[in-house]
């Protein structure tokens, strides 16, 4: 019975973590006219592609992408990169905004962003990851990890930039 109630304990932490963290990613809406918050997670206007540039086995252009993109539904995309896809991030802000779709997230850094940020006015978030803290006691791994941050959060408030945490394995990606 124990051993039966612990798989179906497991099972549900398997089904739930990741159910919670795509709930947690989505925006709430907030009614003007009250202080009520309600919720249509589901409505395309509210929701972010990501990760189609370096898991597209069809290898899509920036005009194709963000054609795709439309055809979908979606207005915003959350751009996820490699660095073979350098050299396309101004034509795919361009052809974002001339199929009207929001940049509104960008994965980690890379300094040919900046100029694009100041050219064309975009103002995406920021999802950063950080590493793993240097081996010691828990309290000096956070103070690393919070201390590692600082480069960017500076950076990101010198563009006007919004700075997400974004949470994929390892030690930032552990709970405890």
């Amino acid at each position: 019975r124990q051993i039966l109630s612990f798989s179906w304990l497991a099972i549900s932490i398997a089904i739930a973590a990741p159910v919670a963290n795509f709930l947690m990613c989505l925006p709430l809406t907030a009614d003007e006219t009250s202080s009520k918050t309600t919720v249509d997670s589901f409505d395309p206007s509210e929701l972010v592609a990501w990760c189609i540039v370096p898991f597209d086995a069809a290898k899509r252009s920036p005009e194709q992408r963000a054609i795709m993109v439309k055809d979908l539904g979606l207005k915003r995309v959350a751009y996820d990169w490699r660095a073979e896809h350098v050299a396309e991030f101004e034509e795919e802000v361009l052809q974002y905004r001339k199929h009207g779709i929001e940049f509104f997230a960008f994965w980690s850094w890379h300094d040919a962003l900046a100029p694009l940020i100041e050219k064309y006015g975009i103002r995406p978030q920021i999802w950063l990851m950080f590493g793993n803290p240097a081996d010691g006691p828990h309290d000096q791994q956070v103070r690393q990890a919070a201390e590692s941050l600082l480069p960017m959060v500076e950076k990101t408030r010198q563009l006007g930039l919004k700075l997400g945490l974004y949470n994929h394995g390892g030690w930032s990606g552990e709970p405890d």
